[in-house]
């Protein structure tokens, strides 16, 4: 059973960023949508796929479905999702056939699958893993699908330079297909059929009883959220020469998932079960632990930006190739001290998820809750930016202002929730 959750979750992170990779050019070559159209679009199927997570997660504990009935359902649906966008890439359908192919596919079927795979294979995870090497386990688990997302943005590269989209999404199908059929084989052999039927009544007997935890995570999701924003505005007004090459702006983005998924593995060797004498302290204690990481990335991003902006001398744009402004100045100091707050993120994320997911997976609501908190969290800071001072976050050049005041506040309410967590009473 192991076996097949790891080959689903992995095949099924490649699947899905082979698909979401392109979707505004799926949007707007295939639903006829404008450019803005298609990313109103792209935003209401974002909020709809972090809630139904939350939904699918509930209805399936309420009525008592077995968590990996409901991952079958997820996954046969998803697979009708992609086979509905696939026809919409194809030339045997019209525009408005199409648009209604795309909406069914990927607005109906495809979503609802996510959240009932996204709440639900951490529970039959859970169930086919020993207590003492669920740690590890969960470290694996999100070390595969950090490489299958890796691999699908790939693939998805491919396919847009290609021009070959029909045929990606088609590869997407059978993917997530191979992912579905190794898991039930895996069930089977495996005899775990009866194990994973019977973890609900298993996860009602330890479901954490507290959701403070979700509130306490606040923090971290807001420093997480940084590193592709605030923390891409800080790279470009930087000195992006590093030994006379130019590096890409997106450089931090790929150092932290190269990082995320090196720590995963990590953590997965120093926790495995008897393994260099080393146990994995209880998730509250992990989640501490990240909290603690993300706020002092934050930290590493405020003094970076206070030495970025007023002790390094400052160079014209041009030459620094920069892509905005001929009249912006960037900073002479280097790209490359972005690394230790990437760094940091990185860490923090190898930790916190593992221990969230292993936390919530007696229960596909709390799981789905998760990643709705998630969400929510992302998108009250959205709505919060316009209630800040405004020298914290300038609307131009951060050069004239105070973005460090931003970082720093983040920090703190980071600070505090790891102290809740190092102080709380540790679950099991």
């Amino acid at each position: 059973m192991v076996t097949g959750v790891l080959v689903l979750r992995g095949l099924d992170a490649l699947s899905l960023n082979m698909l979401f990779a392109n979707q505004i050019d799926l949007f707007q070559r295939y639903a006829g949508l404008t450019d803005r159209g298609a990313q109103q679009v792209a935003q209401w199927l974002s909020a709809l796929s972090c809630a139904m997570p939350a939904i699918v997660g509930s209805i399936s504990e309420r009525r008592g479905i077995a968590p990996l009935t409901t991952v079958r359902f997820g996954g046969l649906l998803k697979i009708g999702g992609l086979v509905a966008i696939t026809l919409a890439a194809s030339d045997l359908t019209s525009e408005s056939v199409g648009r209604i192919l795309i909406l069914v596919g990927l607005g109906g079927a495809y979503t609802i699958g996510y959240g009932a795979i996204v709440s639900s294979l951490p529970i039959v995870a859970r169930s086919a893993v020993e207590p003492a090497r669920r740690a590890a386990f969960m470290q694996t688990f999100f070390a595969v699908l950090a490489l299958g997302g890796l691999l699908g943005i790939f693939a998805s590269g491919l396919a847009e330079v290609n021009d070959a989209y029909s045929m990606s999404f088609a590869c997407a199908t059978v993917v997530l297909t191979i992912g579905v059929i190794v898991l039930q084989i895996s069930a089977v052999n495996q005899d775990s059929c009866r194990v994973v039927e019977n973890s609900k009544h298993d996860a009602t007997e330890t479901k954490p009883t507290e959701r403070w935890p979700l509130l306490a995570l606040v923090p971290f999701y807001l420093a997480y959220a940084q590193w592709t924003t605030s923390w891409y505005v800080q790279a470009q007004y930087m000195d992006r020469r590093v030994f006379g090459y130019l590096v890409p702006v997106v450089a931090g983005s790929l150092v932290e998932r190269i990082v995320a998924l090196t720590s995963l593995l990590l953590f997965k060797q120093l926790w495995e079960k008897n393994k260099f004498g080393f146990k994995a302290p209880p998730p509250l204690k992990r989640l501490g632990f990240g909290c603690l990481c993300a706020a002092a990335s934050l930290v590493a991003a405020g003094i970076l930006e206070i030495a970025r902006r007023d002790y390094w001398p400052r160079i014209a744009a041009s030459s620094n190739g920069h892509l905005k402004s001929t009249t912006s100045e960037v900073s002479d100091l280097g790209i490359v001290w972005l690394l230790p707050q990437f760094f940091l993120i990185a860490v923090a994320e190898a930790v916190v998820f593992p221990a969230q997911t292993e936390w919530a997976s007696s229960s596909p609501e709390l799981v789905g809750l998760a990643c709705a908190v998630q969400a929510v969290s992302c998108s009250l800071l959205g709505i919060a930016l316009p209630l800040l001072p405004a020298d914290w976050i300038p609307a131009g050049s951060p050069n004239g202002g105070h973005y460090e005041n931003y970082f720093f506040a983040m920090a703190l309410l980071g600070f505090i929730s790891a102290v809740a967590f190092a102080s709380a009473p540790q679950e099991r």
